[in-house]
């Protein structure tokens, strides 16, 4: 099996404009993006059983007749600003939850000024994890399974030995 996050997540499309952002549902919380409708769990868990993967965006959402509850352009915004900061450098999923903190925290002067610090140089990442919010941003989730989507597709394609 693949390795997916556990949760709700968003990441920009490596081969794509570094703006275009995708985000990745795990089954488990097809609740949390149902707007508390049964039938919409149902549907998405018998098309969609290990997850979606959709445009961050309002018609990404629309297209599974899903939605988030919180403001999908403030996360775009703040993510890009983390991300063109350099603070997603090495991170490859960002929990959508722990975005919405640092969202609603972002204009604390404490935070303001350390990722100022950080895009300038003056500090490095772990002096941003030294901030709760930033830390618990910065921690990529945790995955289920165990291979590596690269490698999985490499191996389909041709491009890596197949070890099993």
């Amino acid at each position: 099996m693949l390795k997916q996050p556990d949760r709700i997540v968003i990441y920009p499309q490596r081969d794509s404009s570094p703006d275009y952002l995708l985000c990745w549902i795990p089954p488990g919380h097809f609740t949390d993006v149902s707007g508390g409708s049964p039938e919409i769990v149902s549907e998405l868990q018998e098309y969609y059983p290990s997850g979606i993967e959709t445009e961050f965006s309002q018609d990404g959402f629309d297209e599974f007749g899903i939605s988030l509850a919180f403001d999908l352009e403030e996360l775009r915004e703040g993510f890009l600003a983390l991300s063109d900061s350099g603070v997603f450098a090495e991170v490859n999923f960002v929990d959508i939850k722990r975005l919405q903190d640092y969202v609603d925290h972002k204009d604390d002067q404490n935070i303001k000024e350390m990722i100022k610090k950080f895009s300038n140089g003056e500090i490095t990442l772990d002096d941003l994890k030294l901030d709760p919010i930033l830390r618990k941003l910065l921690e990529e989730p945790k995955t289920k399974g165990q291979e590596d989507p690269g490698e999985a597709f490499q191996k389909l394609s041709g491009q890596l030995e197949n070890s099993d």
